[in-house]
């Protein structure tokens, strides 16, 4: 099983450009849906928790996943798995590929994989509302945190230290 970790957690870190929200519904759909080593709400739980810790969704998704299946050899087997590719391709873009810099043909490739990309994380985005349960007022939520962050530049710290607050309060009132 280390093994299919392995290739199945490097096949999502080669295949997917755009970091690690774009590797979000890719990686649902590895674990989920194809393997089933996770249910769809404990994948939700992991990727709140992933978006929680430092470092990049996509290696902290790896390290739940290895480490709930595995243990520690599963979490280190997983994380090597998700970098390893992108390691390799800046190896290789580092040492081959920076003399073609300023070229038309790769500036055209890059522009049209950045709409691909939008696309994955909006696809991430639209999964996890369907699959969520998420009502109205957390939708509503969503977009004025996305407003706040955007517009006015408010660091997304503060408004996850405010929701994490605001929902211990609302919870402990409600019961």
């Amino acid at each position: 099983m280390l093994l299919e970790m392995f290739f199945i957690f490097f096949k999502i870190g080669a295949f997917t450009f755009g970091g690690g929200f774009a590797m979000i519904p890719i990686i649902r759909e590895e674990i989920v849906e194809k393997k089933g080593w996770i249910k769809e709400e404990e994948f939700l739980d992991a990727i709140i928790v992933s978006q929680s810790a430092p470092g990049p969704v996509a290696v902290n998704l790896s390290v739940y996943t290895g480490y709930k299946l595995l243990g520690v050899p599963g979490m280190i087997i997983a994380v090597i798995g998700t970098t390893l590719p992108s390691f390799l391709i800046i190896l290789v873009v580092a040492s081959h590929l920076y003399q073609y810099r300023n070229n038309e043909m790769l500036d055209r490739v890059f522009a049209g994989i950045t709409p691909g990309i939008v696309g994955l994380v909006l696809a991430a985005v639209y999964k996890l509302k369907k699959n969520s349960g998420f009502g109205m007022d957390k939708v509503i939520m969503a977009i004025i945190a996305f407003i706040i962050i955007v517009f006015l530049n408010i660091s997304p710290i503060y408004l996850i230290l405010l929701a994490g607050i605001s929902s211990i309060l609302v919870n402990k009132y409600n019961e």
